[in-house]
């Protein structure tokens, strides 16, 4: 898997998301040069923990990173309408991670002050887990910033608004058809794969790293379904899917770390 196709943060063929639609997405953001800028997503799953890939994190320290939520606007500056930023106070990395084969790449991070999930006005909320094992089907909808066409060559995004895309599961055994059955491993699922045709390409360009893919639940909550992790290609309208986190795999593992 080259590295190139994990760390960058495009989402191809969305739609722009409304203000407060998904209260759970951050922006996970890294300092260089003295200024932050947006380096993955992530998402809230309490108060106080965030949930990303992995390979975000990897060889980076607590004190080069930052938290910002309450916001679909990158332009958006921390302490202007519902928007704060909050630092990080420790990172646990899944310790079976592989930066090698992209095995378990998931990890939590703790931030400071805790969020503020009473009274956010709705702005920031903790996404809902899926149970240990549940199996999802059907569309989901992945959601994170940056530009808009294919064609990005790994620019830096242009566009600082977030972008929402509904895309299709791909079953395993067909994902494993794609990219071979070594690399499509327990705890990882596929989406994002056109359905035919006549429909235009969707999915994350080089990742979206850490960023959400929810499904509505019955009650009409969102439910993380997985943490992108991995493409082949851009959107790819050839049927190749992107790769993500199989969170319900990993339930009791967030349990255990996520303590609030």
């Amino acid at each position: 898997i080259s590295k190139s196709n994990v760390l960058k943060p495009y989402i191809i063929g969305g739609s722009e998301a409304s203000g407060g639609a998904f209260p759970w997405q951050v922006s996970l953001q890294r300092r260089q040069g003295g200024l932050w800028g947006h380096s993955c997503g992530a998402v809230v799953v309490n108060k106080n923990f965030i949930l990303t890939a992995a390979h975000c994190i990897n060889g980076l320290s607590e004190s080069s990173l930052r938290a910002v939520v309450g916001t679909n606007q990158l332009n958006d500056k921390p302490g202007t309408g519902k928007t704060t930023a909050h630092e990080i106070s420790q990172i646990i990395k899944h310790e079976a991670y592989s930066a090698e084969t992209l095995a378990n790449d998931l990890a939590l991070i703790k931030v400071k002050p805790d969020f503020n999930l009473d009274n956010s006005d709705g702005f920031v909320n903790s996404v809902c887990l899926p149970t240990e094992g549940q199996k999802f089907t059907q569309y989901v909808t992945q959601s994170g910033w940056g530009t808009t066409t294919v064609d990005a060559g790994g620019q830096t995004p242009s566009n600082k608004l977030m972008f929402i895309s509904d895309v299709p599961i791909v079953s395993l055994p067909k994902c494993r058809s794609i990219y071979g059955y070594n690399q499509i491993r327990e705890g990882m699922l596929c989406a994002g794969a056109p359905i035919d045709s006549q429909q235009p390409p969707k999915g994350f360009c080089q990742g979206d790293s850490g960023g959400p893919l929810t499904q509505k639940g019955p009650n009409n909550r969102a439910v993380l379904v997985g943490i992108s992790a991995f493409n082949r290609r851009c959107a790819s309208a050839d049927g190749i899917p992107d790769v993500f986190v199989e969170i319900s795999y990993y339930r009791n593992w967030i349990d255990k770390n996520a303590i609030e």
